[in-house]
């Protein structure tokens, strides 16, 4: 045996107050897990059904049986679970029986794809090349996972917690509260119920179904200061309550400090608002809407690209805050325009720059561009009235951010300049006499709270709904990865789409929505005519 009650005590996971520093052995398997990578950092290598040799990343078991090593299932093809506290047990179904693994069958099954019953594995399974300092550092990683309730949890209780930075408006900070406190309320007047019905079950699978429910508890991270002191801060929330999950948030600054602090440690952080998420292909733990700001910019360059020939002599020039949103949209667009070969100009201001009607007639007059786009809010835009057609430099066509606008129908009164304006809109299209977010809005106004900031609102029901749907269907399991997982597959499957027009998830993605609109405002105030279909960048 490889001592695996010496592995077990040394698992690495979060402590309560603070992570705890990782064995060694156990790393090591992390990354043979995740990254397909032995001790040494040479790749992985195997060979599937029966000579096809493979190496690398692609051979990693997270790729079949996912972070939280409970598997899954996906048309007629089941991966199973492969947490160490299910392999060093018997199995027996109606159709499959075997005793317990050991160390040594586990590496037979590993390296050779024979169960702990002499069976051969299905033929998917991967006939993996280890020593036996690789296999020990692997199995003592699968002793780890999923084993136990994740911290955060505790037989009657699961806490979250929520972020707001100083910054945020007090009525938006209001508004994403108000849902969240609400929510959890009525979500523990019925808590109280299910776990009376639990203790009366006699079916063990209707009881381990309603054993995953607790008690939601909620704690109020309020983040001060600059960015850079927000890791201290949230490190010092942890301590004092460590908590299971994040649960929407809300920030108007960049995402990134709350977001690898999540990463490093863990910790769910189950859709934030923010128009600034970290764009990563890499990471795991936290969960966004869309890719923000940086979705709606590509998505009008692409629109872009179908209507103006990069060839013509059009002169498209940006105006933005030298500030984050303005930062990281003009960026964003310039990177996807060049890619398509064309060329636009930067014009950035400091945030204190007042935009008025006489300064825009200087504008235009001056860099006469054809198109403007203006990565700006609201309040910036009232003084482009003041343009017309007979101003020398008018442009053909200005785009805005519709994230940008927020819930107010654009404040423009010039018809000429309104029929130039088109805007990136990531959100399900109003329809005329209909609730633009009826699921939404319908429990809002059941549970009484006015439908202000709407956007905010709804999109702080969808972040609750998801969380309570999810732990509803872990089965007493209550790893944070699984509860991910489960999050995954109940979007690309669920006919629920928020405030979106459609929602996916596909494994290890981690933007819900892909797309955005292109509109224009018409009359009256506040409706939206879509240009075309739903561009996906």
């Amino acid at each position: 045996m490889f001592g695996m009650a010496t592995c077990l005590a040394s698992v690495c996971a979060l402590a309560d107050s603070a992570p705890t520093t990782p064995d060694p052995l156990i790393a090591s398997g992390k990354r043979i897990y995740l990254e397909g990578r032995l001790i040494d950092g040479t790749p992985l290598r195997a060979t599937v059904i029966g000579d096809v040799s493979l190496r690398g990343d692609k051979m990693a078991c997270v790729s079949c049986h996912r972070r939280s090593g409970l598997g899954t299932v996906e048309g007629k093809i089941l991966t199973p679970a492969i947490t160490g506290d299910l392999l060093f047990q018997p199995k027996k179904t109606a159709r499959y029986r075997r005793s317990e693994y050991t160390d040594e069958s586990l590496s037979r099954a590993i390296r050779d794809g024979v169960d702990a019953a002499g069976r051969s594995l299905e033929p998917l399974m991967p006939h993996y090349v280890f020593d036996d300092e690789n296999m020990r550092a692997l199995i003592a990683y699968l002793m780890t996972l999923s084993t136990k309730a994740a911290p955060g949890v505790t037989d009657e209780t699961i806490h979250f917690a929520t972020v707001v930075t100083e910054e945020v408006k007090p009525e938006d900070r209001r508004a994403m509260l108000d849902v969240l406190e609400r929510y959890i309320r009525d979500k523990n007047g019925g808590t109280r119920q299910e776990t009376t019905r639990a203790r009366a079950r006699t079916s063990n699978v209707k009881k381990n179904h309603y054993l995953s429910y607790r008690k939601w508890t909620l704690s109020t991270w309020e983040l001060t200061g600059p960015p850079e002191t927000w890791r201290a801060q949230l490190e010092k929330h942890y301590r004092q309550q460590p908590v299971f999950a994040l649960l929407s948030g809300t920030s108007t600054h960049n995402w990134q400090p709350v977001h690898r602090f999540c990463e490093d440690l863990g910790i769910p952080c189950l859709l934030p608002i923010t128009d600034l998420p970290v764009i990563t292909s890499s990471d795991f733990y936290t969960l966004y809407f869309s890719r923000g700001l940086v979705l709606e910019a590509e998505t009008i360059a692409k629109f872009l690209s179908g209507g103006i020939q990069t060839g013509q002599d059009k002169r498209i020039v940006q105006v933005f805050h030298n500030d984050e949103s303005g930062l990281l949209m003009s960026r964003a667009f310039r990177s996807a325009w060049e890619k398509q070969g064309g060329a636009v100009e930067d014009q950035v201001f400091a945030r204190d720059q007042k935009f008025t009607g006489g300064f825009w007639k200087r504008f235009v007059s001056r860099i006469k561009p054809s198109v403007l786009l203006l990565w700006l809010p609201p309040g910036d835009l009232a003084g482009l009235d003041d343009l017309n057609e007979k101003l020398s430099g008018t442009p053909e066509v200005i785009y805005l951010s519709g994230s940008m606008m927020g819930d107010a129908p654009l404040a423009l009164h010039s018809e000429t300049i309104r029929g130039k304006i088109y805007l990136a809109y990531p959100y399900s299209l109003p329809r005329a006499g209909k609730p633009q977010f009826l699921r939404e809005e319908s429990w809002l106004r059941i549970k009484k709270i006015d439908a202000g900031r709407k956007t905010i609102k709804a999109k702080t029901v969808f972040a609750c709904a998801l969380a309570g749907e999810a732990l509803m269907h872990i089965e007493n399991i209550f790893s944070r990865e699984y509860f991910l997982e489960r999050i995954e597959h109940m979007l690309d499957s669920s006919a629920l789409t928020s405030i979106y027009p459609q929602v996916s998830l596909g494994p290890d993605q981690r933007y819900a929505a892909k797309g955005s609109y292109i509109v224009k405002p018409v009359d009256p105030p506040g409706t939206l005519m879509p240009t075309g279909g739903w561009i996906i960048p």
